[in-house]
């Protein structure tokens, strides 16, 4: 607490000095020592939670945004504000414009993400170029339209994470919309994608290909991409009451069994 009020009070002093020249000496919170803080610890699901927070889905839009964190690495404001331009059929992947850094991040699609991005396509039938859009009207008098706005889902994701449990006190921290993101990397180092790979995934670095000679970069990446749809297909079993929704979803390649990822090797 202390650290972030020693921010809070530098930042002011920054701007002072800085910006309106009212101090003539730089900002002295700089000559301060901040208080050690603990390493922070990387908060991310089980399968067995992951299965639990699918099953409480209040409904399949919140699962089908899930499921596409969960395979893309998205953050909660790409998932959510992605558009069906951002997708490229023939090149078979996705393209996040709306990033963090403001730059295009493309992630290729690997089955599960073909399948929710067909099924959302299919219900929405072009009422909106959103792909989680806002709707009007309600299905009860047939008055339910989709409108050209995203839409949010903080409270079904609240209550999702209150029904699977996810909101008991955990020693790496509360779940929020970014742990599906830090799942994503997670599962992706445990189950042997090299760090090379996984930054391709997440965010494209320049030169990357350069430090690769040896491969096709956008092939092997597209490979990692399937082997992480097979480990989250595998879980499919214990969802329970959503099982026959997710049933169609994902591949059931092994990561640990997969010989692509044994054979291939840093040249």
């Amino acid at each position: 607490t202390l650290n972030r009020y020693l921010a809070a009070l530098s930042t002011v002093f920054t701007a002072a000095y800085k910006n309106f020249m009212w101090m003539d000496e730089k900002n002295p919170c700089s000559r301060i020592e901040k208080k050690p803080e603990p390493k922070s610890r990387l908060r991310y699901l089980s399968k067995e939670e992951i299965a639990n927070l699918l099953a409480a889905c209040e409904t399949h839009h919140l699962r089908d945004a899930i499921l596409l964190s969960l395979h893309t690495g998205g953050r909660k404001q790409e998932v959510w504000k992605l558009k069906f331009s951002d997708i490229n059929w023939k090149k078979n992947q996705l393209t996040f414009y709306d990033t963090k850094s403001g730059k295009p991040r493309s992630i290729p699609m690997n089955e599960t993400i073909r399948e929710v991005l067909n099924r959302r396509r299919k219900e929405i039938e072009l009422q909106s170029t959103f792909i989680f859009p806002a709707v009007k009207g309600n299905v009860e008098d047939k008055t339910k339209t989709f409108i050209n706005k995203p839409t949010s889902f903080e409270k079904s994701w609240r209550n999702a994470k209150e029904a699977a449990g996810l909101n008991n006190p955990h020693k790496d921290g509360k779940v929020v919309w970014h742990t599906l993101r830090h799942t994503f990397a997670s599962w992706s180092v445990m189950s042997g994608v090299s760090m090379e790979t996984l930054k391709v995934l997440m965010k494209r670095i320049e030169g990357l290909e350069r430090a690769m000679p040896k491969f096709d970069l956008d092939d092997l990446v597209r490979m990692k991409s399937e082997v992480l749809d097979g480990e989250f297909g595998s879980m499919r079993h214990r969802i329970g009451v959503v099982e026959s929704q997710v049933q169609s979803l994902g591949g059931s390649i092994s990561w640990a069994t997969s010989p692509e990822v044994s054979t291939i090797k840093k040249g």
